[in-house]
Parts: C-alpha cells; structure tokens; sequence
C-alpha cells in the first residue's frame, strides 16, 4: 500500500504560520486595549473618589479653596478621559482588524485541512478498492486453477 501524501503540505504549513502569527497580533492588539482600559478604569475611579471626598468635605466645614481644588481636580480628570476617547476608538478598531485577520487566516488553514481530509478519504478508498481488485482476482485465479484440475 502507497503511504499517502498531501501535494498541498508545503501551503499548509505556510498557512498554519500565518494562523499564529495572526493568533499573535490579535493577542497583543487585546492586551494593549486591556492595558488602555485599566488606565480609563483608574481615571474614572480617581473621578468617583474626588466627589466622594468633595460630599464628605461638603458635609462640614469646607474653604471654598478646597471645593475650587475639588473642582479643578474633578475636571482635570475629566479632560484625561475627554483624551482618551479616540484612542480608544482606534483602538477598537485594531483590534477589530486584527480579529478578522485572524478569522481570515483560520479559513484559509480550515480549507486547506478539508482538502486534505478529503484526498486522504480517497486515497485510503482507492488503495482499499486496489487491494480488494488484487483479492479478488487471486481468488479468482485460484478458482479457475481449480476448474482446470478438475477437467483434465
């Protein structure tokens, strides 16, 4: 029996180096955006503690310097995330590119997996119905063998 081998394995490999490095940048374009995200989380978290600290300071008595230094802090925090907004849309956006690239490369491997799958089915059926062939024409040299020592 002939060993089966994929005429495609070469491109397959090739695809599958792609799949990870696709695999790759879609993980790091997902950590950087983790990373942008934890410093939107802190900056709003240092918003929700200045007004928590200005109704605390509120609630005695508090100089109008503080509530001004409240207030100027509140906004400066507020521009930071003001900022922040585009680059999370950027953001967003590559990793959105780089999760299509990923489902592009995956297709492509996928396809290549199913073609070989189905020469493999083939392979293996033609060899089983060679070896069967080889079979049944032995049996049938034997039968005609013994039909032949029969008449003499």
């Amino acid at each position: 029996m002939k060993p089966y081998r994929f005429t495609l394995q070469s491109v397959l490999g090739l695809r599958e180096n792609e799949e990870v490095q696709a695999q790759e940048s879609y993980a790091q374009a997902l950590r950087v955006m983790e990373e942008h995200t934890a410093r939107r989380r802190a900056v709003e978290m240092a918003i929700e503690a200045n007004h928590e600290q200005c109704r605390r300071a509120c609630a005695g008595r508090t100089s109008s310097e503080d509530l001004m230094r409240f207030q100027n802090t509140r906004q400066a925090l507020r521009e930071q995330l003001k900022m922040l907004e585009p680059y999370t849309a950027k953001l967003q956006a590559w990793v959105d590119e780089r999760h299509a690239h990923l489902v592009a490369a995956r297709q492509r491997r996928e396809s290549l997996d199913k073609l070989e799958e189905k020469q493999r089915l083939a392979h293996n059926h033609h060899e089983a119905r060679q070896e069967q062939l080889s079979v049944d024409e032995m049996a049938g040299q034997r039968s005609a063998a013994k039909s032949a020592g029969k008449l003499l």
